[in-house]
């Protein structure tokens, strides 16, 4: 399974996500690629920063070729992690995946950069870890999911078809199958639908023991659908759409020769 993309996104690309990029490099590079962009560039990176990490870590981010860069200058991530907004929010086009919320030491002691640096170190450990345990992880989950022959349909919490099981791309094939993933699930029902989506999805947000809601009967394919929350920890994170047909079992019990 490919690495993902991790970009750390600040104003200047200068200070807090140069950091970033250099520790994910030296300390998390067998879990995911580490990249730093901005949405203005510095002539060059913070200068006390390159200082600092080269006592505490023997990292000399200029050496291993770290600049200022804008977004349009990396790969387009698979997580976007924006470093915090005390001295402007960046604008990338898309939400960012997370807010770390550090504040920018630019200008400020030693100790003060040596208190970011160690915060940025914790939270590559932590996503780090996080990470390696969710692809250990998905690959169970995508078995059981794939195995199923009713449509299972995963949505972020922006209504994003993220993710769409073999019975799913087959049912919405008529629209477009495995197309559909990157849209919006919204496109695929009318403006009651729509609303209804929304209502469910906020009353998943207000109760971490509110978790699955009956939606549909499609008298015609004998099935229900389910919204279910999913969630990280108590953290909700997106919803399915579940399919459950109602017909009688036809494969023989326990055939296996």
């Amino acid at each position: 399974m490919s690495k993902k993309k991790i970009a750390f996104i600040c104003v200047h690309n200068s200070c807090r996500s140069q950091i970033a990029e250099a520790l994910g490099r030296h300390l998390a590079s067998d879990v995911f690629e580490s990249y730093s962009a901005g949405t203005e560039t510095k002539p060059q990176i913070n200068q006390d920063a390159v200082r600092i990490m080269k006592e505490l870590h023997g990292i000399d981010m200029e050496a291993e070729g770290q600049h200022s860069k804008l977004i349009n200058d990396i790969p387009d991530p698979d997580i976007a992690i924006s470093m915090g907004c005390n001295v402007g929010c960046p604008f990338i086009g898309r939400p960012f995946d997370d807010n770390w919320g550090i504040e920018d030491p630019t200008g400020k002691s030693d100790e003060e950069f040596k208190i970011v640096i160690e915060q940025i170190k914790h939270n590559i450990l932590e996503l780090k870890s996080r990470l390696n345990h969710n692809e250990i992880n998905i690959s169970y989950f995508k078995s059981i999911i794939d195995q199923d022959r009713a449509a299972v349909v995963i949505c972020n919490l922006n209504h994003e078809i993220i993710y769409m099981n073999p019975a799913a791309v087959v049912n919405y094939g008529k629209r477009g199958g495995d197309k559909l993933i990157g849209r919006s699930l919204l496109e695929c029902h009318n403006k009651e639908s729509q609303e209804k989506i929304r209502q469910v999805t906020e009353w998943f947000a207000q109760d971490e023991s509110h978790n699955i809601v009956y939606t549909f009967h499609n008298e015609k394919q004998n099935k229900d659908v389910y919204m279910v929350a999913l969630r990280d920890s108590d953290k909700l994170i997106g919803y399915y759409e579940k399919h459950e047909y109602r017909d009688r079992e036809t494969m023989k019990m326990y055939d296996l020769w």
